[in-house]
């Protein structure tokens, strides 16, 4: 009805324009997290989420479901200007962190400098490994060619 098409209206008017989402200390888990990701999907096929350059989850019970939902959003390009990701104090393990890494390396998030995953149950040096890889730089390179000619500069901070 009238009230669903205003809220509508208004969560893609939002989320066209935001440039930092902050879900964090909520205590979410994978369930609640998934919710999240379906309506970051919604907000990105609606033509949101291209400004988006900070999106703090940090300080919920985050697990590889959730992280593995997540990872297939950015892989898919859905928040392109993406630049700080903050993940700490989940429950991450080792195979959702590694999944991230390998999203990484195939050339997600190209804008994205800072991936913090301390104080979950992995080790955040694969993803800070992945940002530095090579095949990370050839993906990039790769999808940039033809298009500014040149590859992405990337910093790690």
């Amino acid at each position: 009805g009238l009230v669903a098409t205003i809220y509508g209206k208004a969560f893609a008017a939002e989320m066209a324009a935001v440039d930092s989402l902050a879900y964090c200390g909520l205590g979410w888990d994978d369930a609640q997290m998934l919710t999240l990701c379906e309506a970051l999907r919604a907000a990105h096929a609606g033509s949101g989420l291209r400004k988006l350059e900070k999106l703090d989850l940090a300080g919920n019970q985050m697990g590889d479901g959730a992280m593995a939902a997540l990872t297939a959003l950015v892989a898919e390009g859905t928040m392109p200007n993406l630049k700080q990701l903050y993940l700490s104090s989940n429950q991450i393990s080792v195979a959702g962190i590694a999944a991230l890494a390998s999203a990484l390396r195939g050339g997600a998030m190209p804008l994205c400098a800072r991936i913090l995953l301390d104080r979950n149950r992995g080790s955040e040096a694969l993803v800070q490994k992945a940002l530095a890889s090579p095949e990370r730089a050839a993906a990039l390179d790769w999808r940039d060619r033809g298009r500014r000619g040149h590859a992405n500069l990337l910093c790690i901070s």
